[in-house]
């Protein structure tokens, strides 16, 4: 019995080379439904995502930012197009919940110098003179500091000079209560002494109208005597004496008059003195409060000018 013919055997058991063209084929169809499926699922995310981004109306403005950055990124990394889409996206109105973002360090390696808008001189004098306008009114800052500086210390000055002004119309104040304090004890004194003199001039007026009186009756008793008999004689030795008396009298007041007229002197010299310390003890003080002022006044002056 002959064997079957080898095409029956071709036909049913595929040979190498066969086998070889199925395996590439089934290769090609994989990458083919895996790069579909890749591409398909990137869809999907990105239609998930444009879903979630319309539902969602209270996204945060950190978050707004984040999302405008991340879709820049993709943008450039999809788009052919990228310096269109670059110049699209710049101008581009952004929502009114979203603040500008940095651009990203891709956005800056893909920009090109010729994308750059080029300086315009307008602007760059512009800013020359804003920065000239900046360092002037940097000196008038530091100017106006100086004259604050000086204007606190002349108005330190100034309250200085009128407490010290206030301190001196005090003590005039108290040296004018002194002097008329004096000038009624001055008063006192004088009258005092006034009535003493009048007292003595009393007392003498007195004691000569006595003399006088006595005198008076001496002679008239002379007259109508004629006789010398020896009691008259004694008379007269008597009235001799009487003279004596009066005038030892007249000296003892007139003593003692002047002894209480010198104590009255010696106190009003005391009192004299103690007026004359007082003043020099207050002038004294004043000139503390000079020399005080003065030095307070040469500081103040040492650093106005050091500033």
């Amino acid at each position: 019995m002959e064997s079957p013919p080898d095409h029956h055997r071709h036909r049913l058991t595929p040979s190498f080379a066969d086998s070889a063209i199925e395996i590439d084929q089934s290769e090609d169809r994989r990458r083919l439904s895996g790069r579909d499926s890749q591409e398909n699922t990137l869809s999907d995310r990105l239609n998930r995502l444009a879903l979630l981004a319309a539902k969602r109306s209270d996204i945060p403005e950190q978050g707004s930012g984040a999302i405008e950055n991340c879709l820049d990124t993709l943008e450039s990394l999809l788009d052919p197009r990228h310096e269109l889409t670059q110049e699209i996206a710049r101008h581009r109105p952004r929502s009114s919940h979203s603040n500008p973002s940095p651009p990203t360090a891709a956005s800056r390696a893909n920009s090109s110098p010729a994308a750059r808008p080029s300086i315009d001189p307008a602007v760059d004098n512009s800013h020359r003179q804003l920065q000239a306008l900046l360092k002037e009114l940097t000196a008038v800052n530091a100017q106006l500091q100086q004259r604050r500086a000086e204007s606190r210390h002349l108005h330190g000055l100034f309250i200085q000079k009128c407490e010290g002004l206030a301190q001196k119309i005090l003590q005039l104040e108290d040296e004018i209560q002194d002097l008329h304090s004096d000038i009624l004890e001055d008063t006192i004194e004088l009258e005092g002494l006034r009535g003493t003199v009048r007292g003595l001039e009393s007392w003498v007026g007195r004691w000569e109208r006595e003399r006088a009186s006595k005198e008076a009756r001496d002679v008239g008793n002379k007259s109508s005597s004629k006789s010398k008999s020896p009691w008259k004689r004694k008379r007269h030795v008597r009235n001799v004496g009487d003279i004596e008396n009066d005038t030892d009298t007249l000296i003892d007041g007139i003593t003692a008059w002047m002894r209480g007229w010198k104590d009255i002197e010696e106190g009003f010299h005391v009192r004299a003195r103690r007026r004359q310390a007082r003043r020099e003890q207050r002038r004294q003080k004043q000139n503390n409060v000079s020399t005080d002022d003065s030095s307070f006044t040469s500081q103040l002056e040492r650093e106005i000018q050091a500033e």
